[in-house]
């Protein structure tokens, strides 16, 4: 899930948990819902306050339809991708996936020391690979990098059938060269 989706999902269940804290405190006392209930007749009387308050539930009603959205559609991968042939369906679990991509990245002879390989869901059935790499220090990243893509993309397509859509290559670490020189 990307850092920006986190935290507006943060955000949206603070406002709910806060929501139903303040629900919780009407409940246990009264005097509290006199309080809010004086509070929006002042907020409804002025127009100004209204707006503000009418566009900030209007933004708090589409963040939630759209985390919503977003659970259910979204995210990592189900554990497998389903091919249908004309014998029957082949199951690839995404650690297969995963197992391919790193494979791959190993045999490119492109200066990868290690890596890490993550399969999410693409548009129209196809998957994006994120691979986080640790490369050695005599690496030109971005031809090798770009020489990599292209490996990974052939062989995931090549050995299990299902589309690839990107190939991310995010370079963690690279090995340092040499002793520390030190003053």
């Amino acid at each position: 899930m990307r850092k920006s989706t986190r935290i507006i999902l943060f955000l949206f269940s603070l406002i709910v948990s806060l929501t139903a804290l303040l629900f919780i405190w009407q409940i246990l006392d009264p005097s509290v819902t006199r309080g809010i209930n004086l509070w929006l007749i002042r907020l409804a009387e002025s127009e100004m306050a209204r707006n503000i308050s009418l566009t900030v539930c209007v933004v708090v009603v589409m963040i939630g339809i759209a985390m919503m959205t977003l659970s259910l559609i979204g995210g990592r991968l189900r554990k497998s991708r389903i091919r249908v042939n004309e014998t029957g369906t082949i199951d690839v679990g995404i650690g297969a996936i995963e197992s391919i991509a790193l494979n791959s990245a190993t045999l490119a002879n492109v200066g990868v020391k290690s890596a890490k390989a993550r399969v999410a869901a693409g548009k129209q059935n196809q998957i994006r690979l994120v691979m986080i790499v640790e490369l050695y220090s005599d690496v030109e990243i971005q031809a090798q990098m770009a020489s990599l893509q292209d490996r990974v993309k052939k062989d995931v397509e090549r050995y299990t059938g299902i589309p690839v859509e990107t190939v991310e290559v995010k370079v963690n670490r690279i090995e340092l060269i040499g002793a520390k020189i030190e003053n």
